[in-house]
C-alpha cells in the first residue's frame, strides 16, 4: 500500500463529483478506508450498502441502481464511479 500512499495528497485535487460505493461488509477493502476515500475527494458522496461484500454492483444491483440514479437526479453525473 505504500507505493500508493504518494497519491493519496492528490485525491483532493479532483473536484467532479464521485460516488463511492461500498459494502459493509467487504471483506477484502475495509470500509473504513471507503470512508477515509470519501473524506479526501472534495466532492464525494458515500452510500454504504449494509448486506453487501466486495462486489456492490454483483451482490446488490438494485441499491447500487438507486444510488446511482438518487446521484444522477441531484445533477451530479457520476464520472468517477467506484
Amino acid at each position: 500500500m505504500s507505493r500508493l500512499a504518494r497519491y493519496v495528497p492528490r485525491l483532493k485535487t479532483i473536484d467532479i463529483p464521485a460516488l463511492v460505493i461500498w459494502g459493509r461488509k467487504d471483506g477484502v477493502v475495509p470500509l473504513r478506508l471507503g470512508k477515509r476515500l470519501a473524506r479526501d475527494l472534495p466532492n464525494a458522496r458515500l452510500v454504504v450498502i449494509d448486506h453487501c461484500g466486495h462486489a456492490p454492483h454483483e451482490e446488490c444491483p438494485a441499491e447500487v441502481i438507486a444510488a446511482l440514479k438518487e446521484f444522477n437526479a441531484e445533477g451530479r453525473r457520476p464520472r468517477f464511479v467506484i
